[in-house]
């Protein structure tokens, strides 16, 4: 498929399914954050955040995605998780523990980071499409429409809108600097 019309829905349903697991991550980081409120433990684990990092760069590196976007892009999820996690009510019986919900959350990171290996692999599609084209690695249009595609679904999901496009942000961010590098490479 070299055709943008026919890539962009792939997209915007990996988009969606991101979104998805953002929530489900969310609700797992605020259970979370009770019990840790109950049990009088610290918000933020550094040791588990340093795990965290080093298994998803391990599977990111198996997937063949660039690192320092990967590092970048969980730094933001952990950041907003302590945030949401102090800002958090106790309002839930406390019958999970912290490993069980993180080993629900390690599973939706996995899911995370398949998504966006697809992702990527069909922006760099789009990418090549562009190179072949002679198109602008940008589309500021484009990039508008997804942006209220994103507050929208952050709204119907209700998850911090801020949140949310700046994890797309990291994530265009990436796929730019990409588009660019395929126009070098097919350019030279």
């Amino acid at each position: 498929m070299s055709n943008l019309v026919a890539l962009r829905p792939l997209i915007d349903d990996l988009d969606n399914q991101l979104v998805g697991l953002f929530y489900q991550r969310e609700g797992l980081i605020m259970a979370i954050g009770s019990i840790k409120k109950v049990s009088n433990l610290t918000l933020q684990d550094e040791h588990r955040e340093f795990e965290l990092l080093q298994r998803i760069t391990g599977l990111a590196s198996r997937c063949k995605l660039d690192l320092n976007f990967v590092n970048k892009f969980y730094q933001h999820l952990m950041s907003h998780a302590v945030s949401k996690q102090k800002s958090s009510k106790v309002t839930m019986s406390l019958h999970s523990s912290i490993e069980l919900l993180r080993n629900e959350i390690d599973t939706i990171d996995n899911q995370i980071i398949t998504i966006l290996t697809q992702r990527f692999e069909v922006t760099k599609q789009v990418g090549l499409y562009k190179a072949q084209k002679n198109l602008p690695a940008t589309d500021l249009t484009r990039e508008a429409k997804q942006f209220a595609k994103f507050q929208k679904m952050a709204i119907r999901y209700k998850l911090d809108v801020d949140f949310v496009c700046q994890a797309f942000r990291i994530i265009i961010d990436q796929v730019v600097m990409s588009h660019k590098q395929i126009r070098l490479l097919y350019s030279s």
